[in-house]
């Protein structure tokens, strides 16, 4: 597996306050199933697989390059418009921040119970229940990998939930290092999404978060009420 070397900072002349170490690229093709089929899409993840605390994403909105850092040690989430400059590392333009999903039992996608059952070679499903009827139902697929690259993404769910769900998880399968080749998600209200895994790259990446920005969510949420 060839290593691809990136080292870059956000912004010059900054101090830094923060940095985030990714040593895998996962790229996912994703595909919504229900209630219509649309065109997939690559999905591409960076992640750390000493360190699950933390990871970031990459997407195309509007012909932009987006990352979203996921970072659980802060509960936020930190939005960067991506900038490609041939012969020169990426620049990382911040825009803003955005908490964490609370976690809340009133919340009608609230999880606090999870099932997870083996249906075949490293085949399971999982299924996350707030009360009888379950919430969502997860079918995955693993392959062993050479370090812990297990990933998955709820969308418009709470990071707790999502953060649970794979925890249990994880705590149910043998104690291997895996990824996960398939899933198939179903949100339990018409909604199917389905993810296979196209492409796994062993990297280094270093991306370092600028002093400023700090004051910059300081200002944001300054007049933000949990």
């Amino acid at each position: 597996m060839k290593t691809l070397i990136f080292s870059f900072l956000l912004v010059s002349g900054l101090v830094f306050c923060q940095n985030y170490e990714f040593d895998y690229l996962l790229t996912y093709q994703a595909k919504r199933m229900k209630p219509e089929v649309k065109k997939p899409d690559d999905y591409k993840v960076y992640i750390n697989s000493k360190d699950h605390s933390y990871d970031m994403n990459l997407d195309i909105v509007n012909k932009q390059k987006i990352s979203w850092i996921k970072d659980f040690n802060t509960n936020l989430n930190y939005r960067f418009v991506v900038l490609e400059k041939s012969g020169q590392p990426d620049l990382y333009n911040y825009q803003y921040a955005r908490k964490f999903i609370k976690d809340d039992k009133k919340d009608k996608r609230f999880v606090n119970r999870v099932e997870v059952k083996k249906t075949g070679e490293n085949v399971y499903i999982i299924k996350a229940y707030k009360n009888r009827k379950a919430n969502f139902i997860i079918d995955v697929e693993l392959e062993q990998a050479s370090s812990d690259l297990m990933y998955f993404h709820l969308s418009d769910i709470s990071e707790f939930t999502e953060a649970k769900i794979l925890s249990e998880f994880k705590r149910q399968v043998p104690r291997e290092n895996y990824v996960i080749k398939k899933i198939r998600f179903d949100y339990g209200n018409g909604n199917v999404f389905t993810e296979e895994l196209t492409d796994i790259k062993a990297i280094e990446k270093k991306i370092a978060l600028p002093q400023g920005i700090q004051q910059m969510i300081t200002e944001q949420f300054k007049d933000y009420k949990d």
